[in-house]
């Protein structure tokens, strides 16, 4: 089985070194990799040349936004399986030789879990078995997410009608139009946070959401109802967090969420072998 994966760039000299290495301690010959670049104007293309003669394609150029880069990458994928992995994440170590080995063969779509990293403490977030739902929020991990390039073919690709939630409208088309999902219990990603999903999730994400759980037939007032508590339990998270750092209590509230079993410890961070 081939597999493509494909990493979009712009402006990202801090961090692609790592994202590439990350792919290429996995790469064989049935392993493609794409990357899509925006037009950087710092030292990102400088540092992608390094590597050029392990990436298959490197295209650099203007687009018209993520999804219209990501869409660019599938055109042209030659893998059965293509998984996406942004400048500021990386494809966790043995993830696809785990993918591999879980995949049951058939499915339009797997996905797994994402390590989330804000800085300050490691989370595991694991897609949802309960596909229905995707009718209300991103219940699958992107990030940790490979689709067949077949489906792509037969359900569409990334619409450009939005500036960050272009995956969950991806997802939740795929499965309202009958797509096959298989989730699995598996570490694919580590995703970073500091995106404009992540920044700011009250000004893109969260309107999106609900617009999208609109269009796929969600009623208005459940629609509504969560973009208003996932904007008020942000703005509560972002006072809690402030807080923290303002009494100095945030080294011990990351300790006691460790020991209940929400954040990861060091010691499975290491086993992850993150770059």
């Amino acid at each position: 089985m081939r597999i493509t994966i494909i990493t979009l760039s712009y402006n990202a000299e801090k961090t692609i070194e790592r994202t590439i290495l990350s792919v290429l301690r996995q790469k064989e010959e049935n392993v493609e990799y794409i990357i899509i670049d925006g037009g950087s104007e710092d030292k990102t293309l400088e540092i992608i040349s390094k590597y050029r003669d392990r990436i298959d394609i490197i295209i650099s150029e203007k687009d018209r936004g993520r999804a219209d880069a990501y869409n660019k990458g599938i055109n042209l994928a030659t893998g059965e399986l293509i998984g996406i992995v942004a400048a500021d994440d990386q494809l966790i170590d043995h993830a696809l030789e785990k993918l591999k080995r879980n995949y049951d063969g058939h499915s339009d779509v797997i996905s797994g879990n994402i390590i989330e990293y804000n800085a300050e403490r490691y989370l595991r977030r694991r897609s949802d078995q309960n596909l229905n739902n995707l009718s209300i929020r991103t219940s699958l991990m992107h990030p940790a997410t490979f689709i067949r390039k077949e489906a792509y073919l037969k359900y569409g690709k990334y619409s450009l009608q939005y500036v960050c939630a272009q995956d969950r409208e991806l997802l939740l088309r795929f499965h309202k139009r009958g797509a096959t999902f298989q989730i699995v219990d598996t570490d694919i990603s580590l995703f970073r946070c500091g995106g404009i999903s992540t920044e700011n999730p009250c000004k893109y994400a969260y309107p999106e959401d609900a617009r999208i759980s609109m269009e796929y037939g969600t009623s208005v007032f459940k629609a509504k109802s969560y973009l208003y508590r996932a904007v008020l339990q942000y703005q509560v998270f972002s006072i809690i967090k402030k807080l923290l750092k303002v009494t100095g209590l945030k080294h011990y509230f990351n300790r006691k969420m460790i020991n209940r079993g929400y954040y990861l410890p060091a010691d499975q961070i290491d086993k992850l072998n993150v770059l």
